[in-house]
């Protein structure tokens, strides 16, 4: 009898592991997610404030963005794709695969901006932590 408590526990305690384990690392992917969503919508609200006090983005976005101590890669490590001209910019990550397109935490997300619209239009999952 003891015995077969003893096995009822641990498996128990197996079955409520592996889902503390999944919803640990469910969680993990929706707050990256999230978080480079974040980021990205704060560098978009930076140039935007950069263009609205000079008239023209910076020369170098990517140099303005580190100097204000942005880093340049998502969540997931990856480095965002940076496209500019003189007005208008974007910013897009792949998502947790790196691949245009996806589902759920690999959907990209894109923060667009552009000089005669009112504000950023962003792109991506509505996935909240």
């Amino acid at each position: 009898m003891k015995q077969r408590r003893c096995v009822a526990v641990v498996a128990v305690l197996l079955v409520a592991g592996a889902s503390l384990a999944f919803y640990l690392r469910s969680t993990n992917r929706v707050y990256k997610y999230a978080v480079t969503r974040r980021h990205m919508v704060m560098m978009g609200d930076r140039l935007m404030d950069y263009y609205h006090s000079k008239g023209v983005l910076p020369a170098s976005i990517r140099q303005y963005l580190v100097d204000e101590g942005f880093r340049l890669t998502d969540e997931w490590g990856n480095p965002y794709t940076i496209e500019a001209s003189s007005e208008r910019f974007s910013i897009s990550s792949w998502g947790s695969d790196h691949r245009i397109g996806g589902v759920g935490d690999a959907t990209d997300i894109v923060v667009r901006w552009q000089a005669d619209s009112k504000g950023l239009t962003v792109n991506s999952a509505d996935i909240q932590p």
